[in-house]
């Protein structure tokens, strides 16, 4: 329904995204986004972590079965998604349906540039999983 919205008549396949969020990661413009992060200076130390439902194809063999509070159980893949309280997007990340948020810990990973609190509370949770 929102692919019709925007103007979409195809939705995209899961492996377009993932090898577009690649080669943004590798260009300028990736580059021109953190700068732009860095200057804005957010207030990381409040962030909300939050996913949204991608539905898919029915054809799609990569697709998994996940759940979402609005539309119940679906096949397709979520968009995970880190903003501080200024709504700055601070991380993203493409995953099947079935990972939830709280098993996205390369997000949480991204976000330690931005404060020296995100720094200091992964190190003791870094060393807490090595002992």
């Amino acid at each position: 329904m929102s692919a019709k919205t925007i103007g979409f008549t195809d939705i995209p396949d899961h492996s377009t995204f993932c090898i577009r969020l690649k080669e943004i990661k590798g260009t300028v413009f990736y580059q021109i986004y953190k700068m732009f992060v860095l200057l804005l200076s957010p207030d990381v130390r409040i962030s909300s972590i939050d996913s949204i439902a991608l539905c898919s194809s029915r054809f799609d063999s990569q697709a998994r079965s996940g759940k979402s509070t609005r539309s119940g159980w679906y096949k397709g893949y979520r968009l995970h998604l880190v903003s501080s309280v200024d709504l700055v997007p601070l991380a993203l990340s493409f995953t099947t349906s079935n990972v939830y948020d709280s098993n996205c810990k390369q997000l949480i990973e991204q976000l330690y540039n931005y404060d020296i609190f995100i720094r200091l509370k992964l190190t003791v949770q870094l060393k807490m999983n090595i002992e």
